[in-house]
């Protein structure tokens, strides 16, 4: 069996408003036997008031939980001779590790008066996988990627292979397995981990409580919640989504008695990451388009609708091309931590070879990718769906950055998205 446990690193951070700090759980060698952990622990210094603690995920790069300083400590106070009525000192949060891989390194850190966050302690964590029995009819295809890349052109041409099963087009494009998977197992963990907020008095907020003492307090009760519980609801998660697209299957017009897999889009965050790790066989497809070209997309697709499509706002549009970069660098960094390598995509090959684009993913994914079958899914390849495209025709759609985009905001968006663009071979 592997060892699953939580290794604890406490740093020696170069900030002076910190003067001591301790982490009381997990204690270094921590043993894992679940899926929750509690984060406990004390952080003493100067102009600490209303200050956050975060941990930070290096795989992602991005926060998994973000905190306050939450508890009294009168035991820290007195060691350090401090005023008793001084703002808590002491935070306690539970740490849900289905939204972390099976491996990680968290860096603890406490925000500066000036915002930035400084990293004090570090947390490797194995955890357990989930184990499940349920043997499924249909594996996953999840089709990870952003906005105005490309992502409903790909589901309908996947929707027409004999061997995947689609929900609905777009754009009533459901989302049946996220669904199962962020309702029943993430949201469990969140109950558990006490991270839904109730308002006061309510009464599922008295039980809650009620119940994170216990777990604290009966080490049989917790094995049961956070470590049983997870593996049985994983095999009822995977049924219930079995049954969901026989469903689907049944329904349509033509039955597809072959299908093997599934097809959803998906963002390329935790829940996709878990539902690899519940279905071993399935495959995820990373779709990226010139992202320089999607960001003009973007605008273009917000203009026409008078909308704040993609988080964009007229009146920050200064600021947009920075929140871009920000979702691509995530994007990428979850492309680079995936341990089963996946599919990449480019949709501008989609557009000028997606013959030869869709032969390498159905040979990728071991699926049919003979002549008919290709030449069916390219059947549909030029059926516009109204008032979704920006660009009058597949060649106006590509290297548009360059007409669009002034010289000052060429070089700036060059320089944000850099790394990004050379990753999936985007020339800079």
């Amino acid at each position: 069996m592997p060892d699953y446990r939580v290794i604890v690193k406490n740093n020696r951070p170069k900030q002076s408003n910190i003067s001591a700090f301790h982490i009381d759980s997990p204690t270094n060698g921590f043993p894992l036997t679940g899926f929750l952990l509690l984060l406990r622990g004390w952080i003493v210094g100067d102009y600490l008031h209303n200050n956050k603690i975060r941990l930070w995920d290096r795989s992602i790069s991005s926060p998994v939980c973000v905190s306050a300083l939450n508890e009294t400590r009168p035991d820290v106070l007195a060691a350090h001779k401090l005023n008793e009525s001084s703002e808590p000192c002491g935070f306690s949060f539970a740490l849900n590790l289905l939204n972390l891989p099976p491996k990680s390194n968290l860096l603890l850190q406490l925000e500066s008066a000036n915002g930035d966050f400084t990293t004090f302690a570090e947390l490797d964590i194995q955890r357990p996988r989930l184990q499940t029995t349920w043997l499924c009819k249909r594996n996953p295809i999840l089709v990870n990627s952003l906005g105005r890349s490309g992502s409903s052109l790909l589901m309908k041409l996947l929707s027409e292979h004999p061997e995947i099963v689609i929900q609905s087009p777009h754009p009533y494009e459901a989302r049946l397995a996220k669904f199962y998977v962020n309702q029943l197992l993430q949201r469990y963990a969140e109950y558990l981990g006490g991270e839904v907020n109730y308002p006061p008095g309510n009464l599922q907020a008295v039980n809650m409580h009620w119940l994170h003492h216990e777990l604290s307090q009966q080490q049989s009760l917790s094995r049961q919640y956070c470590q049983l519980d997870f593996n049985e609801l994983a095999d009822f998660t995977i049924k219930a989504i079995d049954r969901a697209y026989a469903h689907v299957n049944d329904s349509e017009v033509t039955a597809k008695p072959s299908s093997r897999f599934y097809a959803e889009k998906s963002g390329s965050g935790h829940t996709a990451r878990l539902m690899m790790e519940l279905y071993p066989d399935g495959h995820e497809v990373f779709l990226v388009r010139d992202f320089r070209d999607m960001y003009c997309s973007m605008l273009q697709f917000s203009q026409q609708r008078q909308t704040d499509d993609f988080g964009w706002q007229r009146q920050h549009a200064d600021e947009y091309m920075e929140v871009v970069a920000e979702r691509v660098d995530q994007l990428r960094v979850s492309f680079e931590s995936r341990t089963k390598t996946p599919a990449v995509i480019r949709y501008e090959d989609l557009l000028t070879k997606p013959r030869d684009t869709l032969q390498q993913l159905l040979t990728h994914m071991d699926l049919a990718s003979d002549a008919d079958t290709i030449e069916k899914m390219c059947s549909v390849l030029h059926k516009q769906v109204e008032g979704h495209q920006t660009s009058k025709n597949a060649e106006a759609s590509m290297q548009r950055w360059e007409k669009e985009l002034n010289h000052k905001q060429q070089r700036h968006i060059n320089d944000l998205l850099s790394h990004s663009l050379s990753t999936f071979g985007y020339k800079v």
